[in-house]
């Protein structure tokens, strides 16, 4: 078609011709020569739209007054005004009217070329990604099925239209419900496995422009390479990296399944190995790590077919026994005691080890999974007093001493009622002397005498009540800063965390909520874990470590020289303070190696970014000498004894 331009330059020509013509054209064929001029406008307003239609018959109208006067000078009577009039009116009636009708046709021919357009997009799009796209009737049949999903859904794009998608995955129940929850208004989202797809599909209530329900729109996205990513994320998070059996979680999560099912009983067993710290320390790390490698191969070879085995941490093993009995996981327990007492040979020379083993017998001993495996560890520190291979689960075993008893029920009672208390021992810095910070102590004044911590913390291990007393010392630790802070007091606080904390996954989480319940900012309450609790379940302990250290929470290793990790192995946890235990502290004034050790210490902390606090610091002596070594902070009785928070105060504003 010809530009717009051209095509009303060509018209007007025709006009301004015709006009010229008119006279005599008139002369021949009267009144109908009027017509000709409206054809030409109705064609204008066709071509050219209202206001190209209105010009040309505003300028035809125009050319026309000279030969109407020409027509009028010679009969009056020819062409009346009134006439006249009527004509133009009709004129410009006739070109805004066909040209309203050309522009709604031009709207049309726009629309529905968008809409070919973005059809087409539509589905060049769904063609590329892992989706399809469904749309269905109030029957629920198809009416659109396109998408690259398609195909791994072994189905092509619209070759379904028209059938019902109740008969198409009649065999997908979650499908056919999602279908009918949306024809009656609800969104739905269900995953199924689909050919060769897993497809997690949403689907809506297809509305008109009126609300009324008239169908289902799904949108469905091939999540098969998703679902095998965390699938092998869960393999790799259950399982032990430095023998390749299950670790903790991932046995309890068998344990847990292995025990509705089993026909007859389900044995426990917990194998510790005997001394094994020793060996640590004659041989080193590494070697310790080969060990454990030899143990868990050695284990696994005497498994039946469905015995499953595992790490649960450290040196502590277990094996699951589906329908074995107290007799048979005997049987077991003297075999594979047997088999770990032979020689074991690393780096060339032979080591020999021992095992206890501890057995629990379900569900006689326990219906679930964590109490078979207390039980199981009971039995096996039975085992370890009586210097027996291996022991079964006794009530007898597990029966405290009413004195033990009675102090539970005050520990318990104490927690629930606020009843423990705090004591705040100062971290200076060594330079100036300045409190820097308060290590949080819990304490408890018992009705008859104060309770050592070094007692009831372990009785809180060892009954349970771990997590309720670590809760309440974060809790009261908070709000206690939270009164310096609003006092003005530029206050920062530590709480010490036991190795069985580091295995709790929500640890993180409660401390959060304390912090935020409190108004406290993270980065003014610290965390201290000791090199030990890091080293008994490195893989879990991390994973909690670095959870906190995402919370902004600082961290401190707390009592480093006392175990056996390195700096270097340190260096890989999101860290920032190294607290060298009082133990190599306390000789640097008499001991030339332990002087050069701390030293040596402080060094390379600072070389690797830690700061560095020497605990046990008892005289002024051994301050002047750790200042001297380059020491960041100091604690100890010399810098201060634990104090209450009225005299935690008064330092916080004399230092």
């Amino acid at each position: 078609m010809l530009p717009r331009r051209l095509r009303l330059l060509v018209i007007l020509v025709v006009i301004e011709v015709y006009a010229a013509s008119f006279v005599p054209l008139y002369n021949i064929a009267g009144e109908s020569a009027l017509n000709v001029f409206c054809l030409v406008s109705a064609i204008a307003g066709a071509l050219l739209g209202v206001r190209g239609g209105l010009f040309v018959a505003v300028v035809g109208l125009l050319l026309h007054a000279l030969p109407f006067g020409v027509l009028n000078a010679v009969d009056p009577s020819i062409v009346s005004p009134a006439a006249a009039g009527t004509y133009a009116l009709a004129v410009v009636a006739i070109a805004i009217g066909f040209g309203l009708m050309e522009e709604w046709r031009a709207r049309a021919r726009t629309a529905n070329a968008a809409n070919r357009l973005g059809a087409g997009e539509l589905r060049n799009a769904m063609s590329q990604l892992p989706m399809a796209l469904f749309t269905l009737d109030r029957r629920g049949a198809f009416t659109m099925a396109e998408g690259h999903a398609l195909e791994r859904m072994g189905m092509r794009a619209g070759a379904v239209v028209g059938e019902s998608i109740f008969e198409h995955w009649s065999a997908k129940p979650e499908i056919t419900a999602s279908v009918r929850r949306a024809l009656a208004g609800e969104t739905v989202t269900a995953t199924s496995d689909l050919g060769h797809a897993t497809v997690q599909a949403t689907y809506a209530p297809l509305r008109s422009a009126a609300g009324v329900i008239d169908g289902v729109v799904a949108v469905g996205l091939d999540v098969t390479d998703q679902n095998a990513a965390r699938k092998e994320l869960e393999q790799v998070s259950q399982r032990d990296a430095l023998t390749g059996l299950p670790n903790r979680a991932g046995l309890m999560r068998r344990l847990e399944a292995m025990l509705p099912a089993a026909r007859h009983e389900t044995a426990l067993l917990l194998l510790d190995l005997d001394r094994f710290k020793d060996v640590n320390d004659a041989i080193g790390h590494a070697a310790g790590d080969e060990l454990l490698r030899g143990v868990g191969e050695r284990v696994f070879a005497f498994l039946g077919v469905r015995h499953q085995a595992g790490r649960l941490g450290g040196d502590e093993f277990a094996i699951v026994a589906p329908d074995t009995d107290e007799r048979s996981a005997t049987v077991l327990a003297r075999t594979i005691s047997d088999a770990i007492r032979a020689p074991f040979t690393i780096g060339g020379q032979e080591l020999y080890a021992t095992a206890s083993v501890g057995i629990a017998i379900g569900p006689r001993d326990g219906a679930d999974a964590a109490t078979l495996l207390r039980k199981a560890e009971v039995a096996m520190y039975d085992a370890k007093r009586r210097g027996s291979a291996w022991a079964l689960y006794a009530p007898a075993a597990d029966e405290p001493s009413a004195a033990t008893l009675a102090l539970t029920a005050d520990l318990r009672r104490a927690i629930e009622s606020n009843e423990l208390g705090l004591a705040f021992q100062p971290i200076v810095d060594c330079a100036s002397g300045k409190v820097l910070r308060f290590e949080t102590l819990a304490r408890w004044s018992r009705r008859d005498r104060e309770v050592p911590p070094s007692e009831f913390i372990p009785l809180a291990e060892r009954v349970g009540l771990l997590t309720a007393l670590t809760d309440w010392v974060v809790a009261a630790s908070v709000r206690q800063l939270r009164a310096w802070l609003s006092a003005g007091l530029d206050a920062r606080i530590t709480v010490n965390l036991s190795p069985r904390n580091l295995l709790e996954p929500d640890l993180p989480r409660r401390i959060a909520s304390a912090l935020e319940a409190a108004k406290v900012p993270a980065e003014r309450f610290g965390i201290e874990v000791t090199e030990t609790s890091v080293m008994t379940d490195p893989e879990r302990a991390s994973r909690t470590i670095a959870e906190l250290r995402e919370l902004a929470i600082p961290i401190a290793i707390d009592d480093f020289g006392a175990g056996h990790s390195s700096l270097a192995y340190l260096h890989r946890l999101p860290i920032s303070t190294v607290k060298i235990d009082k133990s190599l502290v306390r000789g640097i004034r008499t001991n030339e190696s332990a002087r050069e050790i701390v030293r040596a210490t402080i060094d390379l902390a600072h070389a690797l970014d830690f700061s560095v606090v020497a605990e046990g610091v008892e005289d002024a002596e051994t301050l002047e000498l750790v200042r001297s070594f380059g020491c960041d902070q100091a604690q100890g009785f010399h810098v201060a004894r634990p104090v209450g928070a009225a005299d935690a105060v008064r330092l916080l504003r004399e230092r």
